[in-house]
């Protein structure tokens, strides 16, 4: 045991000692520990002295009016469904209602955070249930206030092995260090390497030099799930809950705040918390935004979501980076641009659920691993009390079925928006990606719009959407931001679309002619095109059963493919690139049924005739800065 008595000497002379008690006594007495009955004053900064807890097994705790000067380790883990084992001590912590001494704490855990944090010469630790008086609601929500984010994370693991360098990957380019808490007990290493390997599912263990290769650890995972095999290099099918993280705190990502925005709102709806309001507060620092918690409901996550949202746009100028962050998600009928926000089973924080006709889905399997690319310049905006963002951005109109009668913009009800270009996250080097996404927005009123779906387009329509024209929307509802329970979606199946046999040659013999006849703008002099046209033609795709399958809308706006129910319960919108020629006006909005799409050779062929990667590349430099 290591002599740590300087710590104690040079750190402790601020602040006083409110409790001392020795946790194997609370386990032996019954003894629940409750900081209500000390001397505690609510907020108030409180932290545990590390060196006696490892010296003479003594749980101090320290209280200050300010934060300390000098460094603080926090420790952040789950307590509930981490099951103890036989032989394990054990002590409760006084809750609120049904928190009450619910979960008990492992005292070996607290011992190796002390060790942990003492080998980073620090010792002073923060835990929030043993800092925070669990029993006054009043103290709990002024730590939500003052919370920050720490500077650098280390993660405890149980480990056997030998200090070492290692990576996440051998082509990765930057190696970490796995220190030595107890020696062959545990150990720690950067949060970002571990988020990393349960990326490439691999740990690589490298010399002394950090060179070369001497060993490789497989099957590394987190959160209790190993990674999809046969990632490859793009890593695209990642699971998002540990990709989004990884990103958020990437060395590479720190310069662009709007990059890490975006994926700190991925990572918040992917969680869940035992109050809707919390998810908000949670966060809210990681933005650069203090709420008052006592001005909402702590049921009503929709209120809070719009302050936070109003301090970023109208306050800070910030874009709206949490557009985008759940294609797949419902959006939330009170609030368009946020997605449905998760819930969890029975109030508890086990796992993010999203609520839909048939049940629920876990929250992370409605996300993607993408982020804000770049040179995204997310749209900017303001938002006002009832959470309607208004905004200008480049869009088109669209139809979600043919009608040769809309070709007015006062008369369009849907139109595709520009979002802007994302990338997936990998553990190996960052790649640039043309992936565009847009949002489709549906009028609901004089002036109003709310939120109807994403769609996906293909890298080819960038130098198209040059020829999109600036609009105003003002986006947000469709209902009143009253607090309700998550609303719960019904599926009205479309007609099935069939295998048509010569009705499919005979549309795609007539596709080749308007192909023909129609002459797609070229970008044969840097994206711009070869003939410029000042009013906008009509254009409508016929193919339905050869290629895409239509989207209908039902009831309540939820869509279906083929007569049958998606997969998830608000799938986004595949726009096949030739609906998105530089004369189009009216589109029909598609999706591409993948098996459909391979199957038909004809529909393949003609979509794939578009853009040179130069004419691409051009239109996106200038896409950039609209």
């Amino acid at each position: 045991m290591g002599d740590f008595n300087h710590l104690i000497k040079a750190k402790s002379s601020a602040g006083r000692t409110i409790y001392d008690v020795s946790p194997r006594q609370l386990r032996q007495t019954g003894t629940r520990y409750d900081l209500a009955d000390t001397e505690a004053t609510l907020q108030r900064y409180r932290f545990i002295e590390c060196s006696p807890l490892i010296q003479n097994g003594s749980l101090k705790i320290r209280e200050y009016s300010e934060l300390p000067k000098h460094s603080y380790t926090t420790i952040s883990h789950v307590w509930d469904g981490a099951g103890t084992n036989p032989g394990d001590n054990t002590f409760e912590v006084q809750g609120a209602g049904r928190a009450a001494g619910r979960t008990p704490i492992n005292i070996r855990i607290i011992e190796e955070a002390c060790y942990a944090s003492l080998k980073n010469n620090i010792n002073l630790l923060w835990i929030d249930r043993l800092c925070i008086i669990q029993s006054v609601e009043e103290d709990k929500k002024w730590h939500f206030k003052e919370a920050v984010a720490p500077k650098q994370v280390q993660v405890m693991f149980a480990w056997g092995g030998d200090e070492s360098w290692v990576k996440p990957h051998i082509e990765a380019q930057i190696p970490y260090y796995i220190t030595h808490v107890t020696k062959g007990y545990s150990a720690m290493a950067p949060l970002a390497l571990i988020l990393d390997c349960c990326i490439s599912g691999s740990l690589v263990l490298m010399d002394s030099d950090a060179k070369s290769m001497v060993g490789k650890v497989d099957d590394i995972r987190i959160f209790g799930s190993s990674p999809p095999k046969g990632l490859g290099p793009s890593y695209a099918k990642a699971s998002p809950s540990i990709a989004m993280l990884a990103a958020a705190i990437s060395t590479s990502l720190a310069e662009d705040e709007d990059r890490i925005y975006h994926c700190l709102w991925k990572c918040m709806l992917m969680r869940a918390t035992r109050y809707p309001a919390d998810m908000i507060f949670s966060v809210m620092g990681l933005f650069g935004v203090t709420l008052d918690p006592d001005e909402f409901s702590p049921d009503d996550y929709v209120k809070p979501a719009i302050a936070l949202a109003k301090q970023l746009l109208n306050v800070l100028k910030k874009p709206a980076t949490w557009l985008g962050a759940s294609y797949f998600a419902p959006p939330c009928y009170q609030l368009s641009t946020f997605p449905t926000f998760p819930t969890s089973t029975r109030g508890r924080t086990q796992e993010a659920l999203i609520e839909h006709a048939n049940g629920s889905v876990a929250a992370s399997s409605l996300m993607v691993n993408e982020f804000v690319d770049v040179d995204a310049c997310m749209p900017e905006g303001t938002m006002d009390d009832r959470g309607y963002f208004e905004f200008n951005r480049i869009s088109t109109p669209v139809a979600w079925k043919i009608d040769d009668s809309t070709t007015e913009d006062e008369k369009c009800k849907n139109f595709a928006v520009f979002l802007g270009f994302f990338c997936t996250y990998s553990p190996v080097k960052q790649r640039r990606e043309n992936l565009v996404r847009a949002f489709i927005v549906e009028r609901h009123g004089d002036e109003k719009f709310h939120l109807a779906s994403y769609a996906i387009l293909p890298p080819t329509t960038i130098p198209s959407l040059l020829k999109w024209k600036k609009r105003t929307f003002n986006v947000g509802g469709p209902n009143p931001p009253e607090p309700k329970e998550p609303m719960i979606l019904e599926v009205n199946a479309s007609e099935e679309v069939g295998d048509r046999g010569e009705d499919n040659a005979r549309e795609e013999a007539e596709v080749k002619e308007e192909k023909e006849a129609i002459e797609y703008s070229r970008a044969a002099d840097g994206g711009q095109t070869t003939e410029e046209s000042e009013e906008e033609e009509t254009y409508t795709n016929k193919r339905t059963a050869a290629g895409p399958v239509s989207f209908t809308i039902g009831g309540n706006g939820l869509y279906s493919i083929g007569g049958e129910t998606t997969p998830y319960p608000w799938p986004p919108v595949r726009l096949p690139r030739n609906l998105l020629a530089p004369k189009s006006k009216v589109l029909r909005l598609n999706t591409v049924n993948e098996s459909t799409f391979k199957a038909k050779s004809g529909w393949a062929s003609h979509i794939n005739d578009s853009w040179s990667n130069d004419a691409i590349e051009n239109a996106r430099r200038h896409l950039s800065f609209r």
